[in-house]
């Protein structure tokens, strides 16, 4: 039997301006983690584009690390990063 490696993905996360900075964004963030991890993924993905600075310091605060560039990744010609976490299970 061969054992594959699970991943989730959170493919569009938007916040509000008024609901910024007040921890939505991790409580979303953390829940989703959670509920992949009870469902047996080995970690989460995600794409953000390089000029999002405080999304890259949300993520990185909460434990994704860069794993990839991604060259004109967005529709305006947008690089982006890849950002992963590990989930410990």
């Amino acid at each position: 039997m061969m054992s594959g490696v699970r991943q989730s993905r959170i493919l569009m996360l938007a916040i509000r301006e008024r609901h910024r900075r007040i921890g939505t964004g991790s409580t979303l963030i953390r829940s989703f983690t959670s509920s992949s991890m009870l469902k047996g993924a080995d970690s989460v993905i995600l794409e953000v584009r390089v000029s999002n600075g405080p999304a890259i310091n949300l993520y990185n605060k909460l434990g994704f690390k860069m794993i990839g560039s991604l060259r004109a990744y967005y529709r305006d010609g947008e690089d982006g990063y890849r950002m992963q976490i590990v989930l410990q299970n």
